[in-house]
């Protein structure tokens, strides 16, 4: 289920108030793939400095992992900014997008609740578009250590100099 702010209207708003980078936590990979759809024909595009140094960084990760060369998400990345991270990926891809982030080249990632568990990356703002996670064949409201956990993704203290303290 997207979150009820569109994704594109999302991170303009993002953007706007100098909220990025930001994770924001979706609550399926198809919630994911489809936040990534809503930014295939979207006019928020980021000024060419921005989309070269994104291709560069690309281009670094593809020599190591040419199995992402051709992935279909690329070209939103570059031109927008953005991508998705969840468990159908390949882990190159998951690399990759991580990289791109910690280098500070994306505005929002858009991901399920088990990335909160193990990446290491700054983000300035979390965005949690539900209060349940789906887990085995149903929802189940999210627990006050998994709203730490995926809320403590960003500003962490002596890690983080973007996100807020």
């Amino acid at each position: 289920m997207p979150p009820s702010i569109h994704p594109v209207d999302l991170v303009t708003a993002l953007r706007h108030k100098h909220l990025t980078p930001a994770i924001v936590f979706l609550t399926s990979r198809r919630a994911c793939d489809e936040a990534m759809e809503a930014f295939d024909h979207a006019e928020l595009v980021l000024p060419p400095v921005r989309q070269e140094a994104i291709g560069t960084a690309l281009e670094q990760v593809i020599a190591q992992y040419p199995s992402i060369a051709e992935h279909p998400l690329i070209p939103i990345v570059q031109r927008i900014g953005v991508a998705a991270h969840h468990a159908g990926h390949l882990p190159s891809w998951k690399i990759a997008i991580e990289e791109l982030m910690r280098q500070g080249h994306l505005d929002a990632v858009f991901a399920t609740t088990t990335l909160a568990a193990g990446v290491d990356f700054p983000a300035r703002t979390v965005v949690i578009t539900q209060s349940s996670i789906r887990k085995s064949r149903d929802f189940t409201d999210l627990t006050i250590g998994e709203v730490q956990q995926i809320a403590g993704r960003a500003g962490r203290r002596g890690k983080d100099h973007v996100g807020l303290r």
